[in-house]
């Protein structure tokens, strides 16, 4: 689409698939590119083509579906440019659908996938697979905050470009994140099993060590008999952070509509007692006799 109207394959020469909905075969949608591939009905669903509306209805279970050889070669073709837009006018058939609701996605067999724009209630919701990631929808993706949509047809572009994912909504930005920036924060976000290792790691042992060692210290140099406080103390921070932890990931898990990951909160509250325990240690040793 350009302006609102459809692009002829002749105006980019970057354009990968081009599906108008201006025809169908039985259960095909054409691709006007000449570059792509149709897209074929898979499933037991059906099909049924909306010349007045200017699209197609699916009856669950179905999809369309480039086919593994065609979806291959566009996959190809973004992993080397780094940067790519998808584009598509919507119109939702219900508000209260969460999940998100796949609008379009590129993946591979199982749970492979690369990119995905979706719906959850009024908002939209884009994700593309990074190395920190991992290989499912995560927390690193951009949302809209505004709930643009509607029961009515909405324009929609989704930007990936140098590290930073964007959604215009009807022509406004509507929902913007910096994966260079925003992924050293979105600490619940991390879904492989080497990602929720680091992170826990580099999250969690530092402020557990220096906290627990920095009250044993303090409390070692006032106890003056051995009260419960003072034996309580040193591990208060490695109590605190777990707590935070299980908080946060409840949060998390509760606005992102998934399951409460307790592999990546068990991680979490490891690392923090071996921290507590090293930061305890470490505290002893340094006392004078």
């Amino acid at each position: 689409m350009k302006d609102g109207k459809p692009a002829s394959p002749q105006a980019d020469d970057k354009l990968e698939a081009l599906y108008e909905f201006d025809e169908s075969r039985a259960t095909a949608l054409l691709d006007r590119s000449g570059r792509g591939s149709d897209l074929h009905l898979e499933g037991t669903g059906r099909f049924r083509w909306r010349p007045k509306h200017g699209g197609v209805q699916l009856r669950h279970p179905a999809r369309l579906s480039t086919g593994p050889v065609s979806g291959k070669r566009i996959s190809s073709s973004l992993l080397n440019s780094h940067e790519f837009s998808l584009e598509a006018w919507i119109t939702p058939r219900n508000l209260f659908q969460r999940g998100p609701a796949t609008i379009l996605a590129l993946a591979g067999p199982g749970d492979s996938s690369n990119v995905l724009l979706g719906q959850s209630t009024k908002d939209l919701v884009f994700w593309v697979r990074t190395p920190v990631s991992g290989l499912g929808l995560t927390t690193l993706s951009v949302t809209t905050t505004n709930q643009p949509l509607g029961r009515r047809l909405t324009h929609v572009i989704a930007v990936f470009r140098e590290g930073q994912l964007e959604l215009f909504v009807n022509g406004v930005r509507s929902g913007r994140l910096n994966l260079k920036r925003d992924a050293l924060i979105g600490l619940p976000a991390r879904r492989t099993s080497g990602a929720k290792a680091a992170y826990a790691f580099f999250y969690f042992f530092p402020f557990a060590l220096l906290w627990s060692a920095r009250f044993g210290r303090k409390t070692g140099r006032t106890d003056a008999g051995g009260s419960f406080f003072s034996v309580l103390s040193p591990w208060l921070p490695g109590l605190a952070a777990m707590g935070l932890l299980i908080l946060g990931e409840s949060i998390q898990a509760g606005s992102a509509g998934r399951s409460f990951d307790l592999p990546f909160v068990g991680l979490g509250i490891l690392v923090i007692a071996v921290a507590t325990v090293v930061g305890r240690i470490s505290s002893t040793a340094r006392q004078p006799e």
